[in-house]
């Protein structure tokens, strides 16, 4: 039986506290922003985004001159383990 990719999709955006630039909604990355890793360096900025859906940086910021601690948290935060969440009938891996 096949796997339906919406079941495995990553889960929406969580809200997380970024000390320099307040909340930011990080959301799981995606195997295709994963595999932009090798060309791009910072693929893990496509993760973030304000909280009113808008991207965390324009397009043509230059991620390489933000604050390397700012950078480290959000990285930190896109690369975070997320517990899994218990099924509904209680039983969970």
């Amino acid at each position: 039986m096949s796997v339906d990719p919406a079941k495995i999709a990553p889960a929406a955006p969580r809200a997380v506290e970024i000390d320099g630039i307040g909340t930011v909604m990080i959301r799981r990355p995606r195997l295709a922003d994963v595999l932009h890793a090798s060309s791009n360096p910072y693929w893990w900025a496509s993760c973030c985004s304000c909280v009113d859906g808008s991207p965390l940086f324009a397009p043509g910021t230059d991620i390489g001159s933000i604050d390397a601690e700012i950078a480290g948290a959000l990285i930190a935060q896109v690369n975070a383990t997320r517990p899994t969440q218990p099924s509904k009938d209680g039983i969970s891996a």
